[in-house]
């Protein structure tokens, strides 16, 4: 996995661009990379077109942190359409039945 970080302090908004394969070997990585983000900025927008894999744990990670974020009154967001693996590894977890991300209002 590899994640590249841009925050930008005038608008307090946070861009991660994630690649590879979000496995759980790799979570505690993402979870530190989402948390810092999160920390950072008002708006968190996350780049999934490169990534080539999800697990359940990186769809856990980021349900959580979907939900971090409105409890802290941020958003957390997509930057393009939702890719088509990202949906595939959603619906397998059982995740799109609620709003979160490309599942509806955020």
């Amino acid at each position: 996995m590899e994640a590249k970080i841009n925050i930008d302090e005038t608008s307090k908004t946070a861009e991660l661009k994630l690649e590879g394969r979000l496995l759980i070997q790799n979570a505690s990585k993402l979870k530190e990379v989402l948390t810092g983000a999160l920390n950072a900025a008002n708006t968190c927008v996350l780049d999934l077109e490169e990534v080539q894999l999800f697990d359940l744990s990186s769809i856990q990670l980021f349900y959580a942190f979907h939900l971090a974020a409105k409890q802290q009154d941020k958003k957390f967001t997509l930057k393009a359409d939702c890719p088509r693996l990202f949906k595939e590894a959603v619906e397998s977890a059982g995740l799109s039945w609620t709003r979160w991300l490309c599942f509806g209002e955020v």
